[in-house]
Formats: structure tokens, sequence, C-alpha cells
């Protein structure tokens, strides 16, 4: 439980933003506001981070490996469709190679795309193993629970998508 709330607090901290200055410490002549000083690939760089936390959230959630199973072997088959172990650790090793991205950087992050590329692949066939076992009325609920299979995929899909958006943002110093 400690695990999920240090996640939960991280996720809440990327969303802090500086507070404006209080009515009696701005200035008295009316300016107008400066420009944001975030590129678009530094804001979608944030966004990334903010899906990323989500997702670590969401795999916090999953239960622990078992001690008598092996690696290749799925985590609550009749829960958690065929997410194995070696796929949470391929999901571990894709969010570190996502984290490690700098906001702006020198050259096209291709290990970034392949970590995304991962993550959609994970998500969708998450999503369809677990979309099957549910009836249409469970659906909606399903996806938003971080502690269903189709929450899961949902986050896995989400992080993805804002890596991949984000990669698409940089521009070509490279």
């Amino acid at each position: 439980m400690t695990v999920v709330r240090s996640k939960l607090d991280r996720l809440i901290g990327l969303l802090a933003e500086p507070q404006p200055p209080a009515p009696s410490e701005a200035p008295s002549q009316a300016i107008a506001p400066a420009p944001s000083r975030s590129s678009p690939s530094q804001t979608l760089h944030k966004e990334m981070m903010w899906y990323i936390a989500a997702l670590e959230v969401a795999m916090a959630a999953l239960p622990p490996r078992r001690q008598d199973v092996d690696d290749d072997s799925p985590l609550e088959p009749t829960r958690f469709g065929q997410f194995s172990e070696s796929d949470r650790k391929a999901v571990t090793n894709a969010i570190a190679m996502l984290k490690a991205q700098p906001p702006e950087p020198a050259e096209l992050p291709l290990e970034g795309l392949d970590a995304a590329q991962l993550l959609r692949d994970l998500g969708t066939r998450g999503w369809n193993a677990a979309s099957s076992q549910q009836t249409d009325a469970l659906l909606p609920a399903a996806a938003k629970s971080a502690r269903s299979p189709l929450g899961l995929a949902n986050r896995l899909g989400a992080a993805a998508d804002a890596a991949i958006h984000w990669i698409n943002s940089l521009k070509a110093p490279f």
C-alpha cells in the first residue's frame, strides 16, 4: 500500500503548478502576461510523465508474483489474461527508458519509440483479452479501474500514445 501511496504522491506532484502571485503582490499596472516558456515538446513530455505515473500506480496494484510459478506463466490468468511476469518486466524497462528521456533530446529517441510501441502492443493485447471476458455494460467501468485488466490495458495504451505524441512533436535538430 505504501508503494501505491508514493506513486500517487508523485502523480499529484506532477500536477502541481506554481501558483500565480497574490493580488497584493502583483504589479499595480496591467501588463500582458508573458508568453509561456515551455515548448510544446516540454508540455507533451510532462503529459507523458503523468501517464507513466498513472501506469506505475496500476502496475503497483497488480497482484504479487507467486513463488510457485515460472517467469512466463500468467499472473492470475482468469483476471489478468496473459499478462506474465516477463510482460511486467518489459513494462518496467519501457517505463524506465521513457522516464530517462529529456524533454528536448539532442537526437531522436528511437529507443523511446520502441518502448512506446511495446507498451502499445501489450495494452492492445491486454484490452483484447480482457474485453472478451467482460459484458458490454461493464466495459466503461472496468476500463477506469486501475485494478482491472481493462484498466491496466487502458493505462498502457494511454502512456504509449502520450510517448508517441511527444516524440512526434520533437523538432529536428538531429
